[in-house]
C-alpha cells in the first residue's frame, strides 16, 4: 500500500525536538558517538505508510534524515553516511526505526 502524506501542524519546537531524539537515537547506534558530526539534517514530511521495521502495518509517523560521519573501530572516520529515522506521528516522542546506510 502505497504512502499517504500526512498534514502536519506540529510546531518549530515540535519539529527541534523530533530532530534532537532521532539524533540521540543514531548515536545509540555508533561504535564512538562522542566522534559523530551530523550535517545535512532536515525533518521529512509527514505519512501514513508501512514500516519495514514493525513488519509492515500501516504507522503514522515524521521522518528525520540527514548524513552522519563518525569513527569506526579502526578509529578511522566512515565518510558521510544517510540516516533515516521515523518517529510516531501523534506523540513526536518515541522512536520506530532507525537506519544508517
Amino acid at each position: 500500500q502505497p504512502a499517504r502524506q500526512l498534514k502536519d501542524d506540529a510546531t518549530e519546537e515540535t519539529k527541534a525536538r523530533t530532530v534532537e531524539l532521532c539524533k540521540a537515537a543514531v548515536l545509540a547506534r555508533l561504535k564512538d558517538p562522542e566522534s559523530a558530526r551530523f550535517s545535512g539534517i532536515s525533518r521529512s514530511n509527514s505519512l501514513e505508510r508501512p514500516l519495514p521495521a514493525l513488519n509492515g502495518p500501516l504507522v503514522k509517523t515524521s521522518g528525520v534524515n540527514g548524513y552522519i560521519n563518525a569513527k569506526n573501530s579502526m578509529g578511522g572516520y566512515t565518510g558521510d553516511k544517510m540516516f533515516f529515522c521515523s518517529v510516531d506521528f501523534a506523540t513526536e516522542a518515541k522512536v520506530l526505526d532507525v537506519s544508517i546506510n
